[in-house]
């Protein structure tokens, strides 16, 4: 391993050459201490922002990406509440007016601008540029179905162009994928994040009010042979929200995510919006939920694909769900949007927002570095109450656990409660799952 103290002379002739500086730097030693890792991307930061060209940019991009990737994580080993590195994920909200009819969305969202190539130039990058570029992962998935912008094209290619180091992830319900948006996910470093949730076409239009599955299913058999004849490093990944209208439907999910040849499937419980979707939680029948998603990690498992399950119900059944404690969301995760900031896609507790305040501002506030606190010391702090990752008394055998942090909440549970003081023994069954 190069030794760090290179970087004392580093600074001192104030490198200008992007490769000189890569050679002092990289690999970074596996003892580095974060004094050392915060001298090693402020350097990167310089050189970064003299927007360096040629063959050298794209390894200063991924050298920044790296150094800050592995500063957030020894700072989350320490337990520090005041960070110096910027979070490895970050959600941006990018809003577009949807194509489908899901019976598990949110319902109409709140007002929002509609997403643009200009919005996110003049608004995002303006005021969070830094942390963009040195994430380690981007993701864009807002109210509605981003890729459904006209101006989807040109945002694809210039997040080619000035974010070349972070992961890109776009979170779409399929209906908008086409062979020109795929054709430019190819050449670059990208996710693919397809909102599927059923393995048959019938299912699929009673869960999403459209008649696509065909063809989504067409596209995603293009771009994973087109990607084995290319050599993309595009990443294809299944969604699959789970609910009483297709919790039976897992294993087959599983199997066609197999015949497809993507690379994971992630799935997780729906979240109760509204009242009338109290009806669709699995939560009602434990028993049949636990059934499914072993059965569907098992044969997912016989196939070597990559998959991520919620935990089972019922404490007495051993999870192999076992989250890293404290939650790491307060230091590795942000969501950005016109709306407002957030800590967490579990509460719309917003913690500030970019119109009034700068990125840095937010990422180290009075709140922020509160809540890095209160889940160092185990002390319960109401952003998380009713988070099963995050809550001291929530798991994932309250229903608490499976309904929106949004206002209607508190209504919802309520609805519940008198529901069970009526019928105690509802069977998701019953609602026609």
């Amino acid at each position: 391993m190069v030794d760090v103290s290179p970087l004392v002379k580093a600074e001192s002739a104030e490198m200008s050459e992007g490769q000189d500086l890569l050679d002092a730097v990289l690999p970074l030693k596996d003892d580095a201490t974060i004094d050392e890792l915060v001298r090693i991307q402020k350097l990167l930061q310089r050189s970064v922002e003299e927007e360096p060209t040629g063959a050298h940019s794209l390894s200063l991009d991924n050298a920044t990406v790296l150094v800050n990737s592995r500063l957030n994580q020894e700072e989350y080993k320490r337990s520090q509440s005041e960070l110096y590195s910027y979070p490895q994920s970050i959600n941006v909200g990018i809003h577009y007016r949807c194509n489908a009819k899901c019976v598990f969305c949110i319902g109409t969202p709140p007002a929002y601008q509609e997403f643009s190539l200009g919005l996110f130039r003049d608004f995002y990058e303006a005021r969070a540029a830094t942390a963009l570029r040195k994430a380690h992962h981007l993701f864009f998935c807002g109210f509605g179905e981003p890729l459904a912008s006209p101006d989807v094209l040109k945002f694809i290619e210039y997040l080619n162009a000035r974010f070349s180091g972070p992961m890109k992830s776009f979170t779409t319900n399929g209906i908008a994928l086409n062979r020109p948006v795929l054709d430019r996910m190819f050449d670059g470093n990208f996710q693919l994040q397809v909102s599927l949730h059923a393995s048959a076409s019938k299912l699929h239009s009673k869960l999403t009010g459209t008649r696509t599955f065909d063809e989504i299913v067409n596209n995603l058999r293009y771009v994973c042979r087109r990607r084995r004849e290319t050599g993309s490093r595009l990443w294809v990944q299944l969604i699959f929200v789970i609910g009483a209208m297709n919790v039976r439907d897992i294993p087959d999910f599983v199997r066609l995510a197999i015949d497809l040849g993507v690379d994971g499937v992630t799935f997780s419980y729906l979240t109760v919006f509204t009242k009338e979707q109290i009806r669709q939680s699995c939560f009602f029948d434990k028993e049949l939920t636990n059934e499914m998603i072993q059965l569907g990690r098992s044969i997912g498992a016989s196939a070597g694909l990559s998959m991520t399950f919620p935990p089972l119900f019922d404490s007495a059944i051993e999870n192999d769900f076992a989250e890293q404690q404290p939650c790491r969301y307060p230091w590795d995760w942000i969501y950005l949007s016109t709306e407002g900031v957030n800590y967490c896609c579990y509460s719309v507790a917003s913690v500030g927002q970019l119109k009034d305040s700068s990125f840095e501002e937010i990422w180290n506030s009075e709140t922020y570095q509160r809540l890095r606190s209160d889940l160092i010391h185990g002390v319960a702090n109401d952003l998380c109450r009713n988070c099963y990752k995050a809550s001291q008394t929530v798991s994932i055998d309250d229903f608490r656990a499976h309904v929106t942090g949004r206002a209607a909440g508190e209504e919802i549970v309520k609805e519940y409660e008198q529901m069970q003081t009526e019928s105690p023994h509802t069977h998701l069954e019953h609602f026609g799952g």
